[in-house]
């Protein structure tokens, strides 16, 4: 007899914290990945919420995404600061570090760096 996983809770795995309107987040996955966004409001559906750029992604026309394929920056926003598309790009813009985003080298490198 199979036994089937329907209707589990998954266990073992933490539970993705839904971000809240105003909070600043990176895009994991789909075409913008690796952008930061702002939290425009909660979906009505569990573990969407709505996001915005200011640029691909205008204040009119949110895109929707689930909540476990965005990660929280540490910064929020007043809705002053994202209340036009323009304020929203500003914001965004002082609030990117590309350093931040970007992956150390590997140590190897410099290790056989003088071999050659």
């Amino acid at each position: 007899m199979r036994l089937g996983t329907a209707g589990m809770k998954s266990a073992g795995r933490p539970r993705i914290q839904t971000p809240q309107a105003g909070q600043v987040v990176l895009s994991l996955a789909g075409r913008d990945a690796g952008r930061l966004m702002v939290v425009l409001e909660r979906s009505v559906e569990e573990g969407f919420v709505l996001t915005a750029d200011g640029r691909r992604r205008k204040l009119a026309n949110p895109k929707r995404k689930r909540a476990r394929h965005l990660r929280t920056v540490g910064a929020a926003l007043k809705p002053e600061q994202y209340a036009t598309d323009r304020r929203l790009r500003q914001s965004l813009s002082s609030l990117y570090q590309p350093e931040q985003h970007r992956r150390e080298p590997a140590e190897d490198k410099e290790l056989f760096k003088n071999d050659f």
